[in-house]
């Protein structure tokens, strides 16, 4: 079947943390990571393929009645977006292929597989983030033949290089497939 929908793991730029001594000292977190599923070719007039976007994330909620914080806790919640264009936020540095759906999986059926992963732990040791989601969701994808079966200790370090090449040349072209040892760019 040609045209299947990609699996993609995006990495995001995170303003200074992503930056100089900070990255160092951040490693893996040093980038937003989450999942992305788009198709092969993006739809007329857009750079990128209207996507479908999951991670978790801390961010400040306000209710725009009250104007009060929804989320005072900073606690991690489960976000999916659809039908949105990844690179709209200027934050995308990198994608990584790591996977094709078949035709028949659904919005639904990603959106129940991956709320299913378990949220990062606040008090986790050691500590965890949208890194350790984004993982725990590229190996339920895994799991359920969503994704390409490869160890996912050694891509880890592979994804940290490669979105230190992006930083490099910033932009939306930054795409490559990740199998293993076997990677393309």
């Amino acid at each position: 079947m040609r045209n299947k929908r990609r699996v993609v793991i995006a990495l995001y730029h995170r303003g200074r943390l992503s930056l100089g001594d900070n990255r160092q000292r951040l490693g893996y977190e040093s980038y937003d990571w989450g999942i992305l599923v788009m198709p092969k070719h993006p739809r007329e007039g857009h750079c990128l393929p209207l996507s479908s976007a999951y991670d978790a994330t801390v961010i400040l909620v306000i209710d725009p009645e009250t104007h009060e914080d929804l989320n005072p806790n900073l606690d991690w919640f489960f976000r999916t977006q659809h039908d949105i264009d990844p690179s709209a936020t200027g934050q995308l540095i990198g994608r990584i292929i790591v996977g094709k759906l078949p035709n028949h999986v659904s919005k639904s059926n990603l959106d129940t597989l991956l709320a299913d992963v378990p949220l990062p732990a606040k008090d986790a040791s050691p500590p965890q983030s949208c890194v350790t989601w984004a993982l725990a969701a590229l190996s339920a994808l895994q799991n359920a033949g969503l994704a390409w079966t490869f160890d996912i200790e050694p891509f880890k370090d592979w994804a940290l290089a490669y979105g230190d090449r992006c930083m490099v040349n910033m932009g939306h072209s930054n795409v490559c497939e990740y199998k293993g040892e076997e990677k393309r760019e």
